[in-house]
């Protein structure tokens, strides 16, 4: 087995480890699609903060992350793929 592909079945593997402790489902996610952000992080976290009704989790760049740690100011984490959430 590659480097590579031992590296990517780890990552994938953590993936799914942490959305099934989170027990996070694609209903839970805001999606970055359907909130106007125009590439911009800032941007994305001021209309997040507006809507008055916030899902637990948002989708930055491929990845999910706790949608009140972004308007808290927290880096986005890059752990677990929105790719790896169960249909």
């Amino acid at each position: 087995m590659e480097f590579q592909e031992l590296t990517e079945r780890i990552r994938k593997r953590a993936s799914i480890r942490f959305i099934q402790e989170n027990g996070i489902t694609r209903d839970q996610v805001e999606f970055a699609d359907d909130i106007p952000w125009g590439g911009q992080l800032e941007l994305f976290v001021h209309t997040l903060k507006k809507q008055q009704h916030r899902k637990p989790w948002v989708e930055w760049n491929g990845f999910l992350n706790r949608t009140q740690d972004l308007i808290d100011g927290q880096s986005p984490g890059y752990v677990a793929s929105v790719n790896d959430l169960p249909e």
